[in-house]
């Protein structure tokens, strides 16, 4: 009788652990959903730092006309995860002069979904126009977009005459690859660095203009 009783209740242990183990789920922790701007091209970018069931992520842009958030594309989502993961999607169909609305929808496997933040994005101004505004400071932007394959491309902008360099470091810090660009005058500038010869990976890249020097890393990923 004792052995009878000292089983079941061991049974009803395993049987609620099992059920807690299926009941426990981790969040799905979108953050950093940002854009950056070349000319009329919007490339939007976010990680997740947890996933549990998640299906993909809809990218909607708001329609004035109608008021409508209708559906540009679909990213699928990496199901359940507990370490980090790297989306991006790129707008092509954005026009000079227009300000544009975007979110995303994340639709769980089971039909269930939640919306992200709204991020506010001004199509003003291309390349050239912005070349020809002095910045109040120097920045280098994070590379867009990443993840990225084979090439991504950084923003950077400069307040006064510099020769302007570029260093990439492999995750050992070792310099792999090395860019001089010359001495460009005051304004912003794009760099694209293609990486078509280097194996996926986390990567580091240093641009230094004069005194200044900023470092930022990407994700190379085949």
């Amino acid at each position: 009788m004792r052995r009878i009783t000292l089983c079941l209740l061991a049974f009803l242990i395993f049987f609620a652990a099992k059920i807690h183990a299926q009941n426990y789920t981790l969040p799905i922790e979108l953050t950093n959903f940002n854009y950056q701007v070349v000319d009329t091209t919007v490339f939007l970018s976010w990680e997740t730092i947890t996933e549990v069931n998640n299906f993909g992520f809809y990218i909607e842009r708001y329609n004035p006309s109608d008021s409508t958030w209708p559906d540009l594309d679909f990213v699928m989502g990496a199901g359940s995860s507990s370490s980090p993961k790297y989306y991006s999607y790129t707008d092509t169909s954005a026009s000079k002069g227009f300000t544009y609305y975007y979110r995303l929808k994340q639709v769980d496997n089971d039909g269930g979904y939640k919306y992200s933040d709204t991020l506010t994005v001004a199509v003003i101004t291309g390349i050239k126009e912005i070349k020809e505004i002095i910045p109040n400071g120097f920045s280098v932007s994070h590379n867009y977009p990443n993840p990225f394959n084979p090439s991504t491309n950084v923003q950077i902008s400069l307040t006064k005459a510099s020769e302007v360099n570029l260093k990439i470091y492999n995750s050992a810090g070792k310099i792999i690859k090395e860019e001089s660009y010359g001495t460009k005058s005051p304004g912003t500038y794009t760099i694209n660095i293609d990486m078509s010869a280097f194996s996926s990976g986390v990567y580091y890249y240093k641009i230094s203009a004069g005194n200044y020097a900023q470092t930022h890393s990407m994700v190379l990923l085949k």
